[in-house]
C-alpha cells in the first residue's frame, strides 16, 4: 500500500479544469477598443489625410510656392557666382603677392651672399694686417736694440 501524497487534499479540494470555458473565466474581458475617427469627429477634428469637402486642390498656393523656391534658388547661384568670382579675385591677388615676396627673399638671398663673401674677404685682409703688425712690432733675434 504507497502512503498519501502531500498534494493529494489539496488536488481534491480544488480540481484542475483546463477547458476553454475554464480559461475564459479565469481571465477578464479586454476593455472595447475606442472609435479614435468617431472621437474626433465629435471633437471636430479633422484628420490631416482626408481631402476637402470640395476635393479640389489650391493650384495657385501651390504655384507661388514653387515660383518663390525657384527664386530662392536663382538668388543663391548668383550669390555663389559672386562668391567664387571674388574668391578667384582674391587668389589672384595672392598669387602675385606671393611672386613678389618670392622675388623680394631672392634679391635678399643674394645680397646676403655678397655680404658673406666681402665679410670673409675682409677677414682675409684683417688677418693680413694683423701678420704684419705683430710680424713688424716683435724683435728679431739676432738683431741689436741699441
Amino acid at each position: 500500500m504507497t502512503s498519501p501524497s502531500v498534494l493529494e487534499p489539496l488536488a481534491a479540494a480544488t480540481p484542475i479544469d483546463s477547458s476553454a470555458a475554464a480559461l475564459a473565466r479565469a481571465v477578464p474581458p479586454a476593455p472595447p477598443t475606442p472609435d479614435y475617427a468617431q472621437m474626433a469627429r465629435m471633437l471636430g477634428v479633422r484628420h490631416t489625410q482626408e481631402a476637402p469637402a470640395d476635393s479640389r486642390r489650391d493650384w495657385g498656393a501651390a504655384l507661388d510656392l514653387m515660383q518663390e523656391a525657384f527664386e530662392a534658388v536663382r538668388v543663391a547661384e548668383q550669390q555663389n557666382q559672386r562668391l567664387e568670382g571674388a574668391a578667384a579675385e582674391a587668389r589672384r591677388h595672392y598669387e602675385a603677392q606671393l611672386r613678389r615676396c618670392e622675388e623680394q627673399i631672392a634679391a635678399i638671398t643674394a645680397r646676403a651672399e655678397t655680404a658673406e663673401r666681402r665679410a670673409a674677404e675682409a677677414e682675409g685682409w684683417l688677418e693680413r694686417f694683423h701678420a704684419a703688425i705683430v710680424e713688424g712690432f716683435t724683435p728679431r733675434q739676432g738683431s741689436s736694440q741699441r
